[in-house]
């Protein structure tokens, strides 16, 4: 991808769930035992709230690319989604469920180039 775009990325999660991105420079493999699944994005990284999914479990995202900077030819920059299950009906509508699934995606790499080329 060329900067100054924009970028768009799909989720597929449990409905009607909160979706953070991670995104930073470099990649890790940190096995999280209590979500039974790897962190992908070393620190530093962002953390960046997409949105919602719908009924179904998806959530469309898009995001426009700052400029690199003067100098930067290029940059990489690891992705990887999270969801936590919130009840929404019942007695505890709008808090996190106690035992509720936490996912984390798959990971992604986006290489953004300088506009030049």
């Amino acid at each position: 991808m060329r900067e100054p775009h924009s970028f768009d990325l799909v989720f597929q999660g449990p409905p009607r769930s909160p979706v953070w991105l991670l995104a930073g420079p470099d990649p890790m493999a940190a096995f999280l035992n209590g979500w039974g699944s790897s962190l992908l994005v070393a620190a530093p990284r962002t953390i960046e709230f997409a949105g919602f999914t719908n009924a179904q479990g998806r959530l469309s995202f898009s995001r426009a690319m700052p400029p690199l900077g003067a100098g930067v030819d290029g940059m990489p920059f690891f992705l990887q989604a999270y969801a936590l299950d919130f009840d929404f009906h019942g007695p505890i509508a709008g808090k996190l469920r106690r035992n509720g699934p936490r996912v984390l995606g798959s990971g992604s790499m986006l290489v953004v180039l300088d506009a030049a080329f």
